[in-house]
């Protein structure tokens, strides 16, 4: 490999950027006119203020206006502490009602026209009016024992986006950068229709992209799932419910995407949606070209010398997903179905890096390294499923068994030249190495579901075994060094084995209790060839869960949840050989790593529809994490992961989501936490607390009455945090966006920019070994990005997609 293959890695990518920043401001400027320029049919205010018989103000209490031709719903708000309330709609003939705990105490018809102040109006709490028949609906938030409901199609948000869209403003759920996570958790778990879609990263956010929030009922946020969903992973569950599917009808969408960030990247899909009288498919394809850039700039601060580290990578490849999915209703009760989910990609990286070594005494440099590498990769993922639902009663009895076969394979390939420069450009010889690993990983599962109802509620059980085995092959050469060859052959194999019951009542009108039960006996043998060495686990784990919820009336509700969860190693974490990132680093697996246990307790209230507050505590032992071990002396790093720390964390989340006028909804959370931390390592300090808190409002407008023009304003905002080891600094992004109907709503198009001020790099700094390190990366979140979708046949099809029961060993893969 010579260095001037790499040669274009040294071109001006600020140039770049600085193109990249003048297309979001134009953008910007062209987005704020057109949204000045369709602000459309004038609002007219009615202001008014509600007292009971007694003179006292009414607070609280719902005010609705429907019209009197159809009795639609247009706009609701609640009265304020002092009775008082503002509520606009268009020019028209409404019906104005005043409710208080579901109760209507006032009904009178309004002719909007102008702006109204009604003045005082009292009501009577003793006398209620006979039924009034509204448009009404469901509340925007309910709370269950065991999960958050948001109801999509009563919102704002029900027309115009996708799934990522009505993400956005979900209580407890954070969209950033196209990751989708839950509050206090590094990610979540994606089901449509209870059924996990085994999708992630770039497949995973365009085959969501392809549901329209027309198609959606509501989203279900699981934060603690009950003991019939698998123990393995911190992260929570969102559940996204479609709209009834019509029977005998069929929908296709064509998709295509285009980003431009500092390189362009694009995608095109299609999804197809059939189903006829007992036989229904699914089938949605996706091609992505992708082309973007990393960077990461890293200081480590020695006793005698400051390395000052610039990662440059770029990537570029394609990648290809497809989802097949075949449903047979055998009768009214029994249905078969077979699900095939795989994609591949190849993507090729190239990369440049630079270690300036500066002198602590003198301040000059000392030494410059600079290393140029190409990696080729390709990656594969098939799963096959096999599904039988049986409805054995008309009362809820049901049986469900899935059986599950995954094959998933990784090889890499890294060429690099590295040289050193010393001072008075001295050039020490180069080396010239080549690093490689192959892996394959099979995975055989199956479950069973039982559900049926008793005298006093319901009651499920059920069970999981799973077989997991991977093969990772690792070769390293340095052409430099005459007879340098290192191999390892390491292999592990995986053997869970899972029960579980479950119970749920609910007692009167007010309160509901469900609790469960889930043991899972795991036993593991990993093998390295490379040190000859064989490691074996075997051990068996409870997790409980228990909910308890209280409705105090109407408005006030009352939530308890508790769970333990158990985090598993990554199989590709366990592998003891070494991968080599440049000529000073490396990382390199730990087999000894043990599974991480965390307990989670969460108290929850919910002020009718506007807020939502949730303070949780959770408690994590034998964390698991990657640390940084300084060589000085032979001028090295490599990184390791150990079972180094058990932490206590302490969080409060509010939100709220309200409709400040009829065409505009406004979403907001904030988010704060305290962790305190207890280490088990020499190489950090024996304990670590801080704080770290986040904000973030969503603002959607619809922007006509046709309602085929939407705008969305996010912001969101990072403050300071401390967590273990480490401080990050602040950081947020301002994202806006504008979406068309044409053609009768079936051809949508979106323009958003994201990270308009750029302002989404935090640094992370910490203290290993007693050395300053600190990072700073960024991943090329500043884009422009037009989409086209267009969907012709039944707007309302939709079609469940199948879970698998090898969840968790999926996620482990990457």
């Amino acid at each position: 490999m010579k260095k001037r293959k790499y040669a274009y890695l040294l071109t001006n990518v600020n140039l770049d950027k600085k193109i990249m920043k003048s297309t979001l401001i134009a953008f910007c400027v062209l987005l704020f006119c057109c949204l000045d320029s369709v602000l459309y049919a004038q609002q007219h205010m009615l202001t008014g203020k509600v007292i009971d018989q007694n003179k006292d103000p009414l607070a609280f209490a719902l005010v609705y206006l429907a019209r009197t031709d159809n009795d639609e719903l247009v706009s609701s708000v609640y009265t304020d502490s002092l009775g008082d309330f503002k509520i606009s709609a268009e020019n028209g003939n409404y019906l104005l009602v005043i409710k208080n705990y579901e109760q209507a105490f006032l009904s009178e018809k309004i002719v909007l026209t102008e702006n109204i102040d009604l003045g005082v109006v009292e009501v009577d709490n003793a006398m209620l009016l006979d039924e009034i028949t509204i448009a009404t609906q469901k509340k925007r938030i309910e709370r269950k024992a065991d999960r958050l409901i948001f109801n999509v199609e009563n919102s704002i948000n029900s027309t115009g986006g996708d799934v990522l869209d009505a993400l956005r403003v979900t209580p407890g759920v954070r969209v950033q950068n196209n990751n989708i996570a839950m509050i206090g958790k590094s990610n979540a778990a994606i089901m449509i229709d209870d059924r996990l879609v085994e999708l992630s990263g770039d497949d995973l956010i365009n085959f969501l992209k392809g549901i329209a929030t027309d198609n959606i009922k509501n989203i279900e946020v699981i934060t603690i799932p009950p003991s019939n969903y698998s123990a393995e992973g911190d992260s929570g569950v969102i559940n996204i419910n479609l709209k009834k599917t019509t029977k005998n009808s069929w929908s296709n969408t064509a998709r295509s995407n285009y980003k431009q960030a500092i390189y362009p990247s694009f995608s095109i899909g299609n999804n197809f949606n059939y189903q006829k009288e007992r036989f229904s498919v699914l089938l949605d394809v996706s091609i992505l070209h992708k082309e973007d850039v990393y960077t990461n700039d890293i200081n480590y601060y020695y006793p005698t010398a400051h390395w000052k580290s610039e990662v440059y990578n770029k990537t570029k490849g394609y990648s290809f997903g497809a989802i097949l999915n075949l449903g047979y209703n055998i009768t009214d009760k029994t249905r078969f179905s077979f699900q095939y989910l795989g994609n591949s990609t190849k993507p090729k990286v190239k990369q440049y890096g630079k270690i300036d070594i500066y002198s602590i005494q003198n301040k000059e440099i000392e030494k410059i390294k600079e290393s140029f590498g190409y990696i080729e990769k390709e990656n594969s993922n098939h799963g096959f499923t096999l599904s039988f639902l049986s409805k054995l009663d008309t009362i809820g009895t049901k049986i469900t068994v899935d059986l599950d076969y995954l094959n998933y394979s990784s090889d890499k390939k890294n060429e690099q030249f590295n040289q050193t420069r010393i001072y008075h450009n001295i050039i020490e010889p180069y080396t010239l190495w080549t690093n490689k690993n192959n892996q394959d990983t099979g995975n055989l599962s199956s479950k069973l579901d039982l559900d049926f109802p008793i005298s006093w509620g319901t009651f499920s059980v059920g069970g999981k075994m799973s077989f997991t085995k991977t093969t990772n092959h690792i070769a390293i050469s340095d052409s430099s060094i005459e007879d340098f060859d290192q191999t390892d052959k390491f292999t592990y194999e995986e053997n869970i084995q899972a029960i579980y019951v479950s119970a749920n009542r609910t007692l009167g009108d007010k309160w509901e209790l469900k609790a469960g039960l889930r043991a899972e006996a795991t036993q593991n043998k990993g093998y390295s060839s490379s040190i000859n060495q064989t490691n074996k686990n075997n051990y068996v784990k409870l997790f409980p869960t228990f909910y308890i919820s209280y409705a105090l009336n109407e408005v006030h509700s009352f939530f308890f949840q508790y769970g333990r969860r158990v985090e598993r190693p990554l199989y590709s974490n366990l592998n003891p050989a070494r991968w080599y990132l440049n000529a000073n680093s490396y990382e390199e697996g730990n087999p000894f790593l043990q599974p991480s246990l965390r307990d989670n307790i969460e108290l929850s209230y919910m002020y009718g529809n506007l807020f939502y507050t949730n303070i949780s505590f959770s408690r994590a032992t034998e964390g698991v994490g990657q640390l940084t071990i300084h060589n000085e002396e032979n001028d090295f790093q490599k990184f390791i992961r150990l079972n180094y720390y058990s932490s206590d964390d302490i969080t409060f989340y509010e939100y709220t989501n309200f409709n400040i006028l009829n065409w505009w909804n406004s979403a907001i959370d904030l988010t704060v936490f305290y962790s305190q931390t207890k280490t088990n390592t020499a190489y950090l300090e024996e304990k670590y607390s801080g704080w770290g808190a986040y904000f973030s409002t969503t603002q959607n407008f619809s922007l006509n009455k046709e309602k085929t023009l939407f705008a969305e304003v996010v912001y969101e905002q990072d403050f300071p945090k401390k967590f273990i080891e480490s401080k990050t600094s602040a950081s947020s992004n301002l994202a806006v966006g504008i979406t068309v109907f044409l053609q009768d709503k079936k051809l949508q198009a979106t323009l958003k920019a994201n990270n308009i001020l750029g302002s989404d790099r935090a640094k992370i700094s910490n203290v290993t070994q007693h050395i300053a390190q600190s990072f700073r990366q960024y991943y090329d979140t500043q884009y422009v990005v037009f989409s086209l979708s267009y969907k012709i046949g039944n707007s309302n099809i939709g079609l469940k997609q199948t879970t698998t029961s090898n969840e968790e060993e999926k996620h482990r893969l990457n």
